[in-house]
């Protein structure tokens, strides 16, 4: 489900910034980790290594892609729709729970505009 949510994170992002390339990076990370569990079933018993290279170019490709809609988000939110607390987010969170860390944050940004329109 995380990696559904992090296309739809980046689809988002995508639509709010044109210049957005996360739904990119997201999309190619998607498709390393389908080929990783093909390349694993095609090499059943024989191991040769080749499905781990395309999982850690997945796993690479995936923290590059959620330190690119970081990037894309903390620059929305504190220039286009610029918000009082302003929008600063945490690397090491970014590296460690990325989808779900933005998810926390699009929340209490969802919460902050519904109590300054009542």
């Amino acid at each position: 489900f995380g990696w559904i949510w992090g296309l739809v994170q980046a689809a988002w992002m995508k639509k709010v910034d044109p210049a957005s390339k996360a739904i990119i990076y997201y999309g190619i990370a998607v498709a390393l980790f389908v080929v990783t569990f093909t390349v694993a079933i095609a090499e059943g018993q024989s191991k040769s290594g080749l499905s781990a290279v395309f999982n850690l170019a997945g796993a690479i490709v995936w923290l590059v892609a959620s330190f690119s809609l970081r990037s894309s988000i903390e620059e929305h939110f504190t220039t286009a729709e610029p918000l009082p607390t302003g929008m600063n987010l945490s690397g090491v969170m970014t590296f460690f729970f990325n989808v779900y860390y933005f998810q926390y944050h699009f929340t209490q940004i969802n919460e902050m505009k519904k109590r300054a329109g009542n």
